[in-house]
C-alpha cells in the first residue's frame, strides 16, 4: 500500500509553506513596485512560459510512465539540455526584432537576462518527475523554503533600491540556481553521459499529449495576457495582482491534489476502488475550495486595499471574475487525473484542444465588442470545459451523474446560501469596519457550523478517507 496520508500531508505542508511566502513577498512588493512594472515582467514571464514548455517538452509527466531507468531520466535530459541553448541563442538574436515590432524596446534587455533561466528548466524538471515518482516532498519542502526565501529577500531589497521589475527577474533567476542546487544535494541525481536514441522515442511517444495539452494551457492563459498587455502594461499590472491571490489559492490546491491523485489512481487497479476514491476526493476537495472562493468573491475590494493599498483598486474588478473562474478550474482537475490514469492522453489533449479554442474565441469577441467582456465569457467557457470534464469521467469510469453531482452540489448550495446571507450582514451595517467583521464570523460559523452538524464525519476522517487500499 502507498503511503498516502503521509504523501499528502508531505505535499500539503510544503505547497501551503511555498505559496504562504512566495504570496507574502508579493504583498510587500505591491507596495513597492508599480502597475506598469508589474504589467512589464508579466508580458516577459508569458514570452518565457511559451519557451520554457517547448523545452519540457511533457517529460515532466511522460517520465512518470517510463521504467525508472537511469537511461530514460539521462537521455532526456541532454535532449532537453540542446533545445533550451537552441532557443536561448534564438531569444538573444530575435529579442530586438520582436519588441521593436511592437514598441517595447525597453524589454529586449530583460528579455535576454530572464531567458538565462531556460538553461536550468530540463534539470529542474527532471527533478519534479523525480519528486513525484518517488514522493519526496520533505526534500521538495526543504529546497522550497531556500529558494523562496531567497527570492523574497532579493526582490525586496533591490525593489527598495529603485530597481523597478529588474528586482523580480534577478530574484528569479537566483532562487532558481538555489532551488536546482539544494535538490542536488537531497537528491543526489545527477545525469549520466548517456544518450540512447529508443529511449527518447519512447519517451517522446508517451509525452507527446502531455507536451499538446501544455501548449494549449499555456495559450489559453497567455493569449489573454498578451491582449491585456498589447492595450496597456498598467492595465496588465492591475489585472496580474487581481490574478495573484485566486490564482495562488488555485495552483496551491491543484500541485497538492494533482500528483498525489495520479499516483494514486495509477495504483488502484480495480475499477470501482477509482470510482470511491474519485467520489471521496470530490467531496473533500469541495469541502475547502468552496468557502476559499466565495470568500475571496464576497470580498474581494477589501482583500485588495488591506494587502495591496488603494493604488491597486482597479483589481477588484479581475479578483471577482477570477475567483469564480479559477474555483470551476480547480474544480476539474481531480476528473482529468482519473482521465490520465486510465491512459486516455488524446482525450485529455481534446479537452485542453476545446479549452483553448474557447480562448481564442473570446480574444475575437473582445476585440468587436469591448475588453470586459473577455471575463464573462472565460467564466461560461470554463463552466463548458467542466461539463465536458465530468461527461468524459462519467463515460469511462461507467459512475452515474447523480454521484457526481452529490459530491459537490450539495456543499455548492450551502456555500452560495452562506455568502448571500453574510453579504446581507455586511449591507446592514452599510459596509462599514464592524460590519465586514459581523460578516466575516457569520460565513465562517454558518459554513463550518452548517457542516460539522449535517456531516460530523468530514471532521473526523478527512485523511482516513483518502486511504483507499490497493487490492
Amino acid at each position: 500500500m502507498i503511503n498516502f496520508k503521509q504523501d499528502i500531508i508531505s505535499k500539503t505542508i510544503e505547497r501551503i509553506f511555498s505559496s504562504f511566502f512566495q504570496l507574502s513577498f508579493q504583498i510587500i512588493l505591491s507596495r513597492i513596485l508599480f502597475p506598469d512594472d508589474y504589467g512589464k515582467y508579466t508580458i516577459l514571464l508569458v514570452i518565457l512560459n511559451i519557451f520554457q514548455i517547448i523545452i519540457q517538452g511533457g517529460f515532466t509527466i511522460g517520465l512518470l510512465q517510463v521504467p525508472y531507468e537511469k537511461k530514460y531520466y539521462s537521455t532526456v535530459f541532454w535532449f532537453s539540455q540542446i533545445i533550451s541553448i537552441l532557443l536561448f541563442s534564438i531569444i538573444v538574436l530575435l529579442s530586438k526584432s520582436i519588441f521593436g515590432l511592437i514598441g517595447n524596446i525597453d524589454l529586449i534587455l530583460p528579455l535576454r537576462f530572464i531567458s538565462i533561466s531556460l538553461l536550468f528548466t530540463p534539470i529542474q524538471s527532471i527533478y519534479t518527475s523525480l519528486i513525484i515518482k518517488n514522493s519526496n516532498y520533505y526534500e521538495q519542502l526543504i529546497s522550497t523554503i531556500f529558494s523562496t526565501t531567497v527570492y523574497g529577500f532579493t526582490a525586496i531589497l533591490l525593489a527598495l533600491n529603485h530597481y523597478g521589475f529588474w528586482s523580480i527577474i534577478i530574484a528569479q533567476i537566483l532562487s532558481q540556481i538555489v532551488l536546482i542546487a539544494t535538490l542536488f544535494l537531497l537528491l543526489k541525481w545527477f545525469p549520466s553521459f548517456i544518450f540512447d536514441f529508443k529511449s527518447l522515442i519512447y519517451s517522446i511517444k508517451i509525452s507527446v499529449s502531455f507536451f499538446l495539452s501544455s501548449i494549449f494551457i499555456l495559450f489559453t492563459d497567455s493569449i489573454q495576457s498578451l491582449y491585456l498587455g498589447f492595450n496597456s502594461n498598467e492595465l496588465l499590472g492591475f489585472y496580474s495582482r487581481g490574478q495573484k491571490i485566486p490564482l495562488t489559492i488555485s495552483n496551491t490546491f491543484d500541485s497538492i491534489i494533482a500528483p498525489i491523485a495520479l499516483s494514486k489512481f495509477i495504483n488502484l487497479n480495480n475499477l470501482n476502488h477509482k470510482i470511491d476514491y474519485f467520489l471521496i476526493l470530490m467531496r473533500k476537495f469541495q469541502f475547502f475550495i468552496q468557502p476559499i472562493f466565495a470568500f475571496l468573491f464576497l470580498y474581494s475590494q477589501e482583500i485588495i486595499v488591506f494587502l495591496l493599498s488603494n493604488r491597486w483598486i482597479e483589481s477588484v474588478y479581475f479578483m471577482r471574475y477570477l475567483s469564480i473562474e479559477y474555483y470551476i478550474s480547480s474544480s476539474f482537475i481531480i476528473g482529468i487525473q482519473v482521465l490520465v490514469s486510465i491512459k486516455k492522453n488524446q482525450l485529455v489533449l481534446l479537452i485542453y484542444f476545446i479549452k483553448t479554442l474557447f480562448s481564442a474565441f473570446t480574444i475575437f469577441i473582445a476585440i468587436l465588442f469591448g475588453l470586459y467582456i473577455i471575463f464573462p465569457l472565460r467564466i461560461m467557457f470554463s463552466l463548458a470545459t467542466f461539463c465536458l470534464v465530468i461527461i468524459c469521467v462519467i463515460k469511462n469510469l461507467r459512475i452515474s451523474l447523480l454521484k457526481i453531482c452529490l459530491s459537490f452540489l450539495p456543499n455548492l448550495l450551502l456555500t452560495i446560501s452562506v455568502s448571500f446571507f453574510s453579504f446581507l450582514i455586511y449591507k446592514f451595517f452599510n459596509f462599514t469596519f464592524l460590519g465586514l467583521i459581523f460578516s466575516c464570523l457569520s460565513f465562517l460559523l454558518l459554513y463550518f457550523g452548517i457542516s460539522y452538524l449535517s456531516n460530523n464525519s468530514i471532521f473526523k476522517g478527512l485523511i482516513n478517507d483518502f486511504n483507499v487500499e490497493k487490492k
